[in-house]
């Protein structure tokens, strides 16, 4: 595939895929020392000079040079590229162990450029049908551990929220005990509770019933 951007990139690509690290790249500093290189055909040596990287477990060097090809890929609109990079940017971060920890926004904007590199798979003609399918392969486990990840931390949350003990919530104090004695346990509890039945019990009038309740469900938002 990275052929059609320089002669002799294929060959490289077929020795990363046969895990001849050293002989890929010494045949890629060969190609790019003896030919003067366009922008685009320096960026294809790029992605495959990160991958080098990422199969030899150097993720954080992999991760970097992922990064500045997926942007200039981008910036030059070089379809087949913004596949790659996005590829070696997600293969880097996988072996950094970093998907479990990304934040709701990254597992979203991460999902994006899954979907956004799957629908340009599809209409690229320059790939086999075995590239177009290993490509989608791969990038299909990663939505898949990203969609994966993101259930975890969902029902971490609501792990929390059914365990925080009542005496932890803003504001309850020593109306802990009494709130128990009621079947109030834990800060779920006290968030599903109604007023009028908070107003029930011995020193709790209707405001204080009101801000229980609020802080209760700030608590179960973390």
């Amino acid at each position: 595939m990275f052929g059609v951007y320089l002669k002799g990139l294929d060959k490289v690509e077929n020795l990363i895929f046969e895990e001849k690290l050293a002989e890929a790249m010494n045949e890629l500093n060969v190609l790019e020392k003896g030919v003067q290189l366009s922008e685009i055909e320096r960026l294809a040596c790029m992605i495959l000079s990160s991958q080098i990287m990422i199969k030899s477990r150097n993720f954080d060097k992999g991760l970097l040079l992922a990064k500045v090809a997926f942007r200039k890929s981008i910036e030059l609109s070089e379809y087949s590229l913004v596949v790659d990079s996005t590829l070696s940017f997600f293969d880097s971060i996988h072996g950094l162990n970093m998907l479990e920890d990304l934040s709701t926004k990254e597992k979203k904007e991460y999902s994006r450029m899954i979907i956004r590199s799957q629908d340009i798979v599809k209409t690229i003609d320059t790939m086999t049908v075995k590239e177009k399918k290993l490509r989608m392969t791969k990038l299909g486990d990663y939505r898949k551990i990203l969609a994966v990840t993101e259930k975890k931390v969902t029902e971490k949350k609501v792990t929390k929220a059914t365990t925080i003990p009542i005496g932890h919530v803003k504001g309850v104090g020593q109306k802990a005990d009494i709130l128990k004695q009621a079947g109030i346990k834990t800060s779920k509890d006290l968030a599903k509770a109604k007023i009028e039945q908070l107003m029930e019990l011995k020193g709790i009038g209707e405001a204080t019933a009101k801000k229980l309740i609020n802080n209760a469900k700030e608590a179960i938002r973390g």
